[in-house]
């Protein structure tokens, strides 16, 4: 679940068009420099999506503080819908010199609002496939004191549903806009039947009843891949840095039969659906090979100390990806590291990835990871992503040794690494691969892979 305070959707790549007939139709201050919720209706006879408003905030005396622009929840709206808006002061900045702003603040909404004109007559079209056909919603519980609401949204249309968006309307007993929240759920890929629980958090969270506006995208076709119920196997955590977060380390099990890349998950600790950790990179590199178990690792900050210190997966998504090649790694070797940042002990582990084909590879995902005496998966670092771009691109017959700090959750009894890539031309500029020694563990100056 991807929670925020307004849904920031990037613009089509479309002229946007001024719209008169689309109006700010009710706005309300929280304290006397804001926030502001809003509502928007569409007058125009016409459907109109990436919904727009613009405007300034000021001061008691009429001076600028700040030029607003947010994007309007639902940001499709067909003829006489409302659309939902916050906005916050983050802006207001006072120059060396100048006086201090005087409260109250006001936002002063600029006439009509930015939007494109959406043709319900081509619903193949991508643009015009953002809809809520089929999406239900149930709010299951809500927590004054976190400030979220829990809902479960449920597909009962015949199509899969992705790059869903929920917007949530607090509202008081006459119906007046209170609050506005909203999320996109994590995984984003909602098939037909299936149902997903997931918190939308707001800003405040007064006394009234929430109304649900679910959208989502039904055309096809998205590569967005979501792995089954227990896609993230969880195999050691460690409460780090004072008691305020969970470290969690585990490994991706991918059965949809193709190599993922971006593979993500989101995840709350124990029963505490506020403490969370939302769409975070998982799997070696976010690289998960079909048919394989993939170390991962992420953390949990906790605001609060829930009674069960264990990771609650709630989904693994990632996409169908290119990496068709797995590089051997060898020579794997661990000495005793220096404590992490978060008072952990390490393991400094170094392992050589080799070339052995004719063709150039560049390396997507690699990752060194510790197991203990039962083989359960107990530290893992991801380090392609820490590897200068260079060293990225193997010529054939070339091979990198490569090293890191690996956290230990628990005791350790064996080290091991794995790299993913994919063939690649070879670069326009020849690139210069070092060999990197460790430390004195391991040869400074590896001989040539075997032949496979």
């Amino acid at each position: 679940m991807i929670a925020s305070r307004f849904v920031r959707l990037a613009p089509f790549l479309l002229p946007l068009l001024f719209i008169s007939a689309t109006c700010i139709t009710d706005v309300r201050r929280h304290g006397t420099t804001g926030p502001w919720v809003g509502e928007v209706t569409n007058y125009d006879r016409s459907t109109i999506a990436s919904v727009y408003m613009t405007g300034r905030i000021e001061d008691a005396t009429g001076r600028t503080l700040q030029g607003v622009g947010v994007p309007v929840c639902p940001s499709q709206l067909a003829p006489g819908e409302r659309g939902t808006f916050e906005v916050f002061p983050d802006g207001v900045y006072t120059p060396p010199g100048q006086p201090a702003p005087v409260p109250p603040y006001t936002f002063v909404p600029d006439p009509g609002i930015q939007a494109y004109p959406v043709d319900t007559q081509a619903p193949g079209d991508a643009h015009n496939g953002f809809t809520g056909e089929g999406l239900t919603t149930r709010l299951v519980s809500k927590d004054a004191v976190r400030r979220f609401a829990l809902v479960e949204l449920t597909n009962g249309s015949p199509f899969t549903y992705q790059n869903i968006v929920v917007c949530a309307n607090l509202r008081t007993s006459t119906g007046s806009l209170a609050e506005v929240g909203s999320a996109m759920p994590f995984p984003n890929t909602l098939r037909p039947g299936e149902s997903q629980t997931f918190p939308v958090f707001f800003n405040s969270m007064p006394d009234g009843t929430i109304e649900f506006i679910p959208r989502g995208a039904n055309y096809c076709c998205s590569n967005g891949v979501k792995l089954t119920t227990g896609g993230f196997d969880v195999t050691a955590t460690k409460l780090v840095d004072g008691g305020t977060a969970l470290r969690v380390v585990g490994e991706t099990h991918n059965n949809s039969g193709q190599t993922l890349n971006g593979t993500s998950l989101s995840a709350h600790a124990g029963e505490s659906w506020a403490d969370r950790a939302d769409a975070v990179a998982v799997a070696c590199g976010g690289v998960a090979p079909s048919g394989t178990a993939a170390p991962g690792a992420f953390t949990i900050p906790l605001a609060s100390r829930p009674k069960q210190l264990t990771a609650t997966i709630e989904g693994v998504e990632g996409y169908f990806g290119t990496n068709t090649y797995t590089p051997p790694v060898s020579d794997v070797a661990s000495a005793e590291g220096a404590r992490s940042a978060s008072d952990l002990p390490t393991r400094h582990v170094a392992a050589t990835i080799s070339n052995p084909t004719t063709a150039w590879i560049v390396i997507d995902g690699a990752c060194l990871s510790l197991r203990d005496a039962r083989g359960r998966l107990v530290g893992t670092a991801s380090i392609a992503d820490t590897l200068p771009y260079n060293d990225r691109f193997l010529a054939p017959g070339a091979h990198l040794r490569v090293s890191a700090d690996v956290e230990e959750l628990e005791p350790s009894a064996m080290a091991e690494g794995a790299a993913y890539g994919q063939p690649t031309q070879q670069p326009a500029q020849p690139i210069a691969v070092p060999v990197v020694g460790f430390d004195g563990v391991g040869p400074e100056n590896p001989s040539p892979p075997p032949d496979y």
